[in-house]
């Protein structure tokens, strides 16, 4: 009788990864066990040296302290995998992991696997890009009347998100048509204690605030609070603005599409090897012209449906997940092949 293959997640923040875990709960081939640790360091690690007794699989979702850890600790039948974003990239962690041990790195984009492979390029061969997974389905909601006048920005902190270019993109528009609207969405910077504490974030968003308030076009930009209501959110959003100065995927930029919302992207780096190029300005005044060149009611529904086609082309969480099981199924099978794998893991005595 065959039995359960026990995996373990291992993160400080799951959010990205729900769909994985989900997958892998509702599948009575699996049993998940989930260890959740606060920040980038595992304080404790009595409970992971319990769990690693037990388990088939670790999945470290970030490559942090976690990777760290368990990449020093695993056994040598179990399978270690793990999923690098963006912030890991110029953090020590990764001079510390045992990469001999580790099984496969997962990047969510190319720009994010091309600066790995700068510092490890003997790792080439352990290395996959498989993107952030989303419900497409769940953002397919009309859009409400008028929406292609309203461009939306989600998470206007901290600073390197740059959202004083979406304000002066919303200000160059409206000397074109004062229909345009500009909503921000999440938790204001203030909302963020640490945040706050910092001098030159703090001088940024108040020198950005007071241009806000005394502009004659405050009343066009409103500040929707933080909440569980993106995909709702997203029905009056026509344009969605990345305007950052540095990204790993940008989550918002994905989601956006999902919902027919037609992407402006600022060219940081790796963005045209994510997202269309066309989607992508190098500079405000490109940034508004791509906006009224899709002005045009016809012109703009095509390139909705255009936006919303690529997202589940290339994000949408039913394929992904396919290439999740293949991958693991061909690890568990090398470790098999290779005489590692514990027998009781195939067939219960």
């Amino acid at each position: 009788m065959q039995r359960k293959i026990k995996v373990l997640f291992s993160s400080h923040d799951f959010k990205f990864l729900n769909h994985v875990v989900s997958r892998y709960k509702q599948d009575p081939g699996y049993e998940v066990l989930l260890e959740e640790h606060e920040g980038h360091v595992i304080q404790d690690t009595e409970e992971c040296k319990k769990l690693l007794e037990v388990v088939d699989i670790i999945f470290c979702e970030w490559c942090l302290g976690n990777a760290e850890w368990y990449s020093q600790n695993k056994k040598r039948h179990q399978v270690l995998i793990i999923r690098l974003h963006h912030q890991e990239v110029n953090l020590p962690f990764l001079e510390r992991i045992e990469w001999g041990n580790v099984d496969k790195i997962l990047f969510i984009c190319p720009n994010n696997k091309k600066l790995f492979l700068k510092k490890f390029p003997y790792l080439n061969e352990k290395t996959l890009l498989l993107y952030n997974l989303i419900d497409c389905a769940s953002f397919r909601i009309p859009k409400l009347y008028g929406a292609e006048f309203n461009l939306g920005f989600i998470g206007s902190a901290p600073m390197r998100k740059a959202p004083h270019i979406a304000v002066d993109i919303l200000n160059r528009l409206k000397q074109s048509d004062s229909r345009y609207t500009l909503y921000f969405k999440g938790k204001q910077p203030f909302e963020y204690d640490w945040l706050w504490r910092r001098p030159e974030e703090r001088r940024y968003y108040e020198k950005l605030y007071e241009e806000i308030n005394t502009s004659s076009y405050a009343d066009s930009i409103i500040f929707d609070p933080h909440g569980n209501d993106v995909q709702e959110w997203f029905s009056k959003i026509g344009f969605l603005l990345s305007t950052s100065d540095h990204e790993g995927s940008h989550q918002a930029v994905a989601e956006g599409m999902a919902s027919g919302a037609i992407p402006v992207i600022r060219n940081w780096d790796g963005a045209d090897q994510l997202y269309p190029a066309k989607y992508v300005f190098r500079d405000i005044e490109e940034a508004v012209e791509l906006i009224l060149k899709w002005k045009t009611r016809n012109i703009y529904d095509h390139e909705c449906n255009e936006a919303e086609r690529y997202a589940q082309e290339n994000f949408d969480y039913h394929e992904i997940l396919k290439i999740y099981d293949t991958l693991i199924s061909n690890l568990l099978g090398r470790k098999k092949s290779t005489g590692y794998l514990k027998e009781s893991i195939v067939e219960d005595s």
